[in-house]
């Protein structure tokens, strides 16, 4: 592994960036760093940095983890069908059943408040106040955690999928904060399957290195394999907001697993899912394994955002479909998930690429993020738009590459060093490190 940093100047402001160079796309494997401690970071963040910056946009939020993340119990709700996630039966029973009186949260119905009392006794929920009338019920992953708790002697850490990390992401009773969401392939195996028509960076097994695009069309579970337009349709958003009434049933698949069955269809789709509706009930349970078909030649992928450097030429346009302001505020409209700025020659934030050189091997490229506390013009680095990261990127060497989460989750680690600063901070100026529920791994063969 090598690495530098390089600074641009703009006048009289300054960005910092911190370039890598690595031997094989084989080095990188996939971590989820969470152990459950990530739930009073995600609840700092949302009090410091996201409802202040828009405080119209949320109500007042209760944000909660599982209860019993240990039971596996599968149980039938209404209008959901056959699940295990407890964080689906708590959100069922909070929502639409709490009050916020004087400050205060109240359980509606007995069961609401007996589980509201035992998650304020056990920490595990957070009233965040917004300025949108209303109350609504977020639920958090335990897959949330910090990047920096993995880091050790010789190997490289940064972030990596986009993830679900805002109230209107989680539309559908099977969403939460904390899931990632886009490709993930690993030696053949994919983790993720693709969503909303957005660029991949695809390595197959003899080294080629690609960005481009890529759709799902076989899936596997259990001894039955389904092929979209043959014995089943996908449905995805932003297409599709609720699948149309059927006599077989709907699968809902996040990750690579059944998240649950639900028979007759009409199943609101997830931010972070697909939906597959067969035409014939077949035998399925809830947590069955997914086998995503046709990557088997992939070392590896991953999805993120708009694309960055391809054939050496950077991207000069928003190549990826992202959220839209007049969408999200329509509940029952289909948007792709997450609050990505669609201003692409001035929307300045951290960013994080990752691609090859010219040689076909790996590189990853950290642009540093405006501090939210004390900017110093000169001193620190003022943020980067994707315009100025693409053509940055191009500059540096690298010859294909698309843009992975950045803002305040971007970091790269060097055996446990930051070389650059992250962009949150506390009011006395020092680093806030965010939660997140994935991030890449790279150790040398």
């Amino acid at each position: 592994m090598k690495h530098s940093l390089y600074v641009k100047q703009y006048g009289d402001e300054i960005q910092k960036y911190q370039v890598v160079h690595l031997d094989t796309f084989r080095g990188f494997s996939e971590i989820s760093p969470g152990n459950g401690a990530g739930l009073p970071g995600v609840a700092d963040i949302y009090r410091r940095f996201l409802v202040p910056a828009c405080p119209w946009l949320f109500p007042d939020m209760i944000l909660f983890q599982s209860p019993a993340p240990a039971v596996k119990k599968t149980q039938d709700l209404p209008f959901v069908g056959s699940v295990q996630d407890t964080l689906v039966h708590a959100r069922q029973i909070l929502s639409g059943n709490l009050v916020c009186r004087n400050g205060k949260v109240h359980g509606v119905t007995e069961a609401a408040q007996a589980l509201w009392q035992h998650l304020q006794e056990t920490g595990m929920a957070y009233v965040i106040r917004g300025k949108r009338p209303g109350l609504t019920v977020i639920p958090v992953g335990t897959e949330m955690g910090y990047l920096s708790a993995h880091a050790s002697e010789g190997s490289l850490l940064c972030n990596a999928s986009f993830f679900i990390m805002n109230p209107f992401d989680c539309a559908s009773p099977y969403d939460h904060i904390g899931q990632p969401f886009g490709l993930m392939i690993q030696d053949g195996i994919v983790r993720r399957p693709p969503l909303y028509d957005r660029p991949v960076l695809l390595v197959d097994n003899q080294g080629k290195v690609q960005v481009t695009r890529t759709r799902l069309r076989r899936i596997s579970i259990g001894t039955y394999t389904f092929t979209e337009g043959a014995d089943c349709i996908f449905h995805m958003r932003p297409n599709v907001f609720r699948t149309p009434a059927v006599s077989g049933q709907d699968l809902v698949l996040i990750g690579d697993r059944v998240a649950a069955v639900h028979a007759g269809g009409k199943t609101i789709v997830p931010a972070s899912g697909l939906v597959v509706q067969t035409q014939k009930a077949v035998p399925m349970e809830p947590g069955m394994h997914v086998v995503y078909r046709d990557w088997e030649n992939v070392q590896f992928g991953i999805q993120g955002g708009c694309s960055a450097v391809q054939s050496g030429i950077p991207t000069d346009s928003m190549d990826a479909a992202f959220f839209h302001p007049g969408i999200v505020m329509g509940p029952r409209r289909a948007y792709p998930p997450t609050l990505y700025s669609r201003k692409f020659t001035q929307a300045r934030a951290a960013r994080m690429v990752i691609g090859c050189d010219r040689h076909a091997q790996p590189m990853l490229i950290w642009a540093e993020g405006a501090p939210k506390v004390g900017y110093v013009p000169g001193q620190h680095s003022r943020g980067a738009t994707l315009q100025e990261t693409n053509e940055t990127c191009a500059f540096l060497g690298m010859r294909d590459g698309i843009h992975i989460d950045g803002g305040g989750s971007a970091q790269i680690l060097l055996s446990s060093q930051r070389h650059l600063q992250l962009a949150d901070r506390h009011a006395d100026g020092t680093e806030m490190e965010r939660a997140i529920p994935s991030g890449l791994r790279y150790c040398a063969h």
